[in-house]
């Protein structure tokens, strides 16, 4: 069905934009941090903050979508 030529570009393509393990293991501890921070701040009852670690958690998210819609499609090739 598909073309073979269009599938192994895909998958090269594909191991192009693959996120390092390193970078990976720090966009996790820091989530980690800002997820601690955030209990935290909920149990001194400091809503404020609470707010501004969602957005950072939200921030941080950023970047897997703008990857997604960046990326090259198969088709522009």
């Amino acid at each position: 069905m598909s073309d073979p030529k269009i599938l192994k570009k895909m998958e090269q393509e594909n191991q192009k934009y693959k996120p390092k393990p390193a970078v990976v293991a720090v966009y996790w501890i820091l989530r980690l941090i800002v997820i601690g921070v955030m209990v935290m701040t909920i149990i001194h009852k400091n809503y404020e903050s609470t707010f501004v670690c969602v957005l950072v958690l939200i921030l941080f998210m950023l970047p897997r979508f703008c990857l997604l819609y960046t990326s090259p499609s198969p088709r522009d090739a």
